[in-house]
């Protein structure tokens, strides 16, 4: 199960859409590939078998696929996302649940991994919000310092534009003509360079030519 697109927000982008690692349904699939098999032989090697017996073993392998396809649909319907705006972690197939936090409210990221984790890549995730108080682990995460890199990647993009959208401050005329006379007063420009340097920002300034010449 992808992030909706009627979720995601005008402006917003999304960079990562994961269910969690693989390696939890490495033990629902051995378990049910054992007792389907073994049913399975029975079978076969008891032809002969009382039609109860066959009946409890039909029924033992039904109910062990079923639960396997219940692992399978709550590993599809866990997601952790991140877009250009806030990280987003769902899960649940009947009941839903969802928690979202505002990458502008993020304080902390961390990780941690086993050495078994570490080799085969999952760790748990943790998010620290200055808004949302406690804090839930986010187990079974694909490659956590890859995430953990997006996630304060993100965030100091997004603090960043702010600041290049607002530009140098401009300063005002007046105030450029006196930062001009200081420096002029106190010799640091010459006569000539203060003559040129106010003509460019007020042209009025500037040498006046005869009609003559």
């Amino acid at each position: 199960m992808t992030f909706p697109r009627r979720l995601v927000l005008d402006n917003e982008e999304v960079l990562l859409d994961a269910h969690p690692h693989w390696w939890q349904l490495v033990g629902p699939t051995l378990g049910t590939v054992i007792v389907v098999g073994g049913c399975t032989a029975i079978f076969l090697i008891w032809p002969g078998a009382p039609r109860w017996s066959q009946w409890a073993l039909l029924g033992v392998g039904a109910v062990t696929v079923c639960w396997f396809l219940t692992r399978l649909a709550r590993w599809r319907a866990t997601d952790l996302v991140v877009t250009t705006m806030r990280v987003i972690y769902r899960r649940g197939v009947v009941s839903r649940s969802s928690r979202e936090i505002p990458l502008s409210s993020v304080q902390d990221v961390s990780f941690v991994q086993s050495l078994g984790e570490r080799m085969i890549g999952k760790g748990q995730l943790s998010v620290q919000s200055a808004v949302v108080h406690g804090e839930e682990p986010i187990q079974d995460v694909r490659r956590p310092a890859v995430v953990q890199g997006l996630i304060n990647r993100v965030i100091e993009e997004s603090r960043r534009e702010p600041a290049e959208a607002s530009g140098p401050e401009r300063v005002s005329v007046p105030e450029e003509l006196e930062r001009l006379a200081t420096l002029h007063r106190r010799g640091v420009i010459t006569d000539r360079e203060f003559a040129r340097l106010r003509a460019n920002i007020v042209p009025e300034f500037g040498p006046r030519h005869d009609d003559g010449d």
